[in-house]
């Protein structure tokens, strides 16, 4: 079924750009409009769908009086109208719009595609541009609202930019055929398409290397290779756990985009302390950082590499604690929880994929952090056992009592 689907009512239309007449002609000329599915979009809007778990996702053409679909997912329709299209509205802007319950937004309330189909209650979209001008954009929607986080906003971010990567590749190929059809130097035609193999696959490389800020390397090889993940038994594995003591207090007196921004600063840096010591890092939850060592195929020196990882952590929140401070500004500290036992890792769902571990060794290691004192790291008898020779600083703690476990032996570690 293609065409216009909707009735005309009482709703805020698209808006039209500026320079309508130049951003119409970069999108004809991606000579996309109206071609088959192709495989490079139909992986993209797959792979967005299952990121965020979304029903439907799509990438759209605007054209004057149209939105076309070159690639969709829970939609069964080419096109729709302009006028009523939230595309039209996001090709206007310069990021992403999002439209956590178009019930509540005046602009789309009373919007044909949300009092009839596809009855749409959430929506995210990313303009997508050609030739300097917004073209069409990247967009996933439900049914229900939904919330849609600043990171969130970032992975569409670097969707959009793969998709806007496809269409720059579809101008440079149609580029080089036509000047492979007037080029009669056999050489120069070589040496052009030499040049545009290396831009491919330089472009594949940047879209790998997006999927893998995602999945680890091996666990993105096999979802690629076999469309699943196996799940694997790791029967002594090394789990950290770091929460930020005093987070709420410094919280409530930061505006929301300083707050996002120093935990991107501790974030950030934190990966890359993990990254340094072969350390997997799993997922944050809100102000709580998890990541493991010796797991996939990172086996030796896992316990060592992790406490190594555990004190740069600690040692860089305390420099950055300090810095604050001497501004005169509140910051909070950390504490960490180090544990080993046997967990399962593996990936899990059809949507939204993410990496992650279970079993009691995790939850162990969750009560070891909440049981640390702030600025310290707190370690199982477990660990030690795992860390074999280290020469450092052990300082027994007796008995703890632990939710769930009951008495439990732990130790302050230092260098």
């Amino acid at each position: 079924m293609s065409g216009s689907l909707f009735n005309t009512c009482e709703f805020v239309p698209a808006p039209v750009p500026a320079a309508e007449p130049e951003r119409l002609a970069a999108t004809r000329a991606l000579r996309l409009l109206d071609t088959p599915p192709e495989a490079r979009f139909d992986q993209l809007i797959h792979l967005a769908s299952r990121i965020f778990d979304a029903p439907i996702a799509y990438v759209a053409l605007v054209d004057d009086n149209r939105q076309w679909f070159k690639a969709k997912i829970g939609l069964h329709v080419d096109q729709t109208s302009r006028r009523a299209s939230f595309c039209g509205h996001a090709i206007a802007g310069t990021g992403a719009l999002v439209v956590n319950d178009t019930l509540e937004d005046p602009r789309f309330a009373a919007n044909p595609m949300v009092l009839g189909y596809p009855f749409l209650r959430f929506y995210a979209g990313h303009p997508i541009a050609a030739a300097g001008r917004n073209v069409g954009t990247l967009c996933i929607a439900d049914q229900t609202p939904r919330t849609f986080s600043s990171r969130d906003i970032e992975t569409l971010a670097a969707l959009a930019s793969i998709v806007e990567r496809e269409l720059s590749l579809s101008q440079k190929i149609d580029t080089q055929l036509s000047q492979l059809e007037l080029n009669q130097e056999l050489l120069v035609a070589q040496s052009d398409l030499a040049r545009l193999c290396g831009q491919l696959q330089a472009e594949k490389q940047r879209a790998d290397a997006l999927l893998l800020n995602i999945l680890p390397e091996t666990v993105a090889t096999e979802l690629k290779d076999k469309g699943s993940v196996r799940a694997i038994q790791y029967e002594a594995a090394c789990v950290l756990f770091a929460d930020f003591s005093g987070f709420t207090c410094v919280a409530g007196l930061c505006s929301p985009s300083e707050l996002v921004r120093e935990l991107n600063i501790c974030y950030s840096r934190f990966d890359q302390i993990a990254a340094r010591h072969s350390v997997e890092k799993l997922k944050t939850v809100g102000d709580c950082y998890l990541c493991v060592s010796g797991i996939l195929g990172q086996t030796e020196n896992a316990a060592l590499n992790l406490l190594r990882a555990a004190f740069e952590i600690r040692d860089f929140v305390a420099v950055r604690q300090a810095q604050q401070l001497a501004l005169g500004r509140k910051y909070w500290d950390v504490r960490i929880g180090l544990h080993t036992g046997p967990l399962v890792a593996g990936v899990v769902g059809l949507r939204k994929l993410a990496f992650d571990v279970w079993g009691d060794t995790v939850n162990v290691g969750s009560r070891l952090q909440s049981a640390a004192e702030p600025g310290r790291i707190n370690a199982s008898q477990a660990f030690l056992d795992s860390l074999g020779g280290w020469d450092g600083r052990i300082e027994p703690r007796g008995l703890i009592e632990v939710k769930g476990k009951g008495p439990m032996e732990m130790f302050w570690l230092e260098p």
